[in-house]
């Protein structure tokens, strides 16, 4: 923080005495600059350094040289992690329990100031900012302005500020103090996927906020929310925007989709799950439902897929299984009984139902 520097302004002053009153008229010149210095230029000349930050107390000889804890500054209202383009309203606030006002600088690595309120600057460019007057007040002052994120994500944003408490005591008593904001990051799993039923297909869509350092996508189904398995593999060609569409489905109830992002460094992470009541338009029929000459029916199925049937007892075991090539399949070696049948097709499930067999 770069203030007034008194040894720039004034050169010593050598007192004549002259009958015209010229000693009362150095005196009181002499007085009023230094007035002037103790109460009001408690101010970061910050046009002065418009091409960037300056040190905060390099060369300065008009406040401590040394940062003083009796001084707190505080930058509030920064997020934990930042969203792309998004305008953050923060204040930084100055506080020493013997001030009688203060004045700031702040500066960020990414991203840029606006929108500054009362006794605040942004200087050009926009990457840092400050006070242009002193602010007073007992106690505390803050001054608040925006910070906005950038518009291209893969950098952890810090933002640090310097205060500076005036006191009664005049400039030789200021006491000044530094802080630094933790790095926000923008969050790695911003990825959001939906999911909807287009007749027996699946549409899905995925959007990224950034995609640096990623190498590619996985496309993962499950049909019970804990047991993912991989369907696609997307490359990640930059433009944040993936549509997939998913055919190879059978009538489960219900399918669940997530992404997995998978970067250059070997981290991975994973976007929403989402689930789809898959309603199939497909009917699939087994008839008859009392089985009395050995044979069973089945229509709608599609047989450029593999298709199985499979016969359990009342306990729950196998008692057969028939592979399914044709709508009429021959289980007459069964034994009479009650029986559950299952159809799957490609190995899933797509029908389930009772049959007595007589």
């Amino acid at each position: 923080m770069v203030f007034f520097d008194k040894r720039q302004y004034f050169a010593p002053l050598r007192i004549i005495n002259s009958p015209n009153g010229q000693t009362m008229k150095y005196k009181s010149l002499l007085t009023t600059l230094l007035l002037i210095l103790s109460l009001g230029t408690y101010t970061v000349i910050n046009t002065s350094y418009s091409s960037g930050f300056p040190s905060y107390q390099s060369g300065c000889s008009c406040h401590n040289p040394s940062p003083n804890a009796a001084t707190t500054v505080t930058i509030s209202g920064l997020p934990t992690f930042y969203n792309l383009n998004t305008a953050y309203p923060i204040t930084v606030t100055v506080a020493n329990a013997t001030m009688n006002g203060a004045g700031f600088q702040i500066r960020t690595n990414i991203g840029s100031f606006s929108s500054p309120g009362p006794n605040v600057v942004i200087n050009t460019p926009a990457t840092s900012a400050g006070h242009n007057s002193k602010k007073n007040g007992t106690g505390s002052v803050s001054f608040s302005l925006v910070w906005n994120s950038p518009s291209i994500g893969g950098t952890a944003a810090s933002l640090d500020a310097v205060g500076n408490a005036a006191r009664p005591g005049g400039y030789l008593q200021a006491q000044w103090n530094t802080t630094s904001s933790s790095n926000i990051a923008l969050p790695i799993d911003q990825i959001w996927l939906t999911a909807k039923q287009l007749n027996n297909q699946i549409v899905l869509q995925f959007k990224t906020a950034t995609e640096n350092g990623v190498d590619y996508y996985s496309l993962q189904r499950s049909t019970d929310a804990e047991k993912f398995e991989e369907l696609a593999t997307i490359q990640a060609d930059g433009s944040k925007n993936y549509q997939l569409t998913e055919k190879n489905l059978s009538n489960v109830e219900k399918y669940y989709y997530r992404i997995q992002e998978i970067r250059s460094d070997n981290s991975m992470h994973f976007s929403n799950v989402v689930a789809v009541n898959f309603n199939s338009t497909r009917k699939l029929s087994i008839y008859p439902t009392i089985v009395q000459d050995g044979q069973l029916n089945i229509k709608g199925l599609d047989f450029s897929k593999q298709n199985n049937l499979i016969i359990y007892n009342t306990l729950g075991n196998i008692v057969s299984q028939h592979v399914v090539n044709q709508t009429s399949v021959d289980i007459s070696k069964t034994v009479a009984g009650n029986y559950i049948i299952a159809v799957l097709e490609n190995g899933q499930l797509i029908k389930s139902e009772p049959i007595i067999i007589r």
